[in-house]
């Protein structure tokens, strides 16, 4: 079962939201927050992939939100599997830089 002793969501990394946007002088995405600016850039050879790459690197904070909100209310109810639990415990950590 998932470990609740991990605390609460603890994100150290910039608060979301987070913006992609394509300029037309530059070769790629821009990922930005809103007060802070540019956060990450996103290039790669197809412009498709490239697009569906920065919207998945800009919803990122949302994302590890949502695992922590899935991952403690499964967990509370007890609705989880060992395997399910280390799947999203190990992601958290992942993101956590752990």
């Amino acid at each position: 079962m998932i470990n609740l002793s991990t605390g609460p969501i603890i994100a150290v990394h910039t608060p979301g939201p987070w913006l992609c946007h394509k300029y037309p002088d530059t070769k790629g995405h821009t990922i930005s927050h809103y007060k802070l600016g540019s956060i990450a850039s996103v290039k790669h050879p197809d412009p498709e992939t490239q697009a569906a790459n920065a919207r998945l690197v800009a919803a990122a904070p949302d994302l590890f939100f949502a695992v922590r909100m899935v991952q403690l209310d499964l967990a509370t109810a007890g609705l989880v599997t060992d395997a399910t639990a280390k799947i999203m415990a190990d992601l958290v950590a992942k993101i956590q830089g752990e």
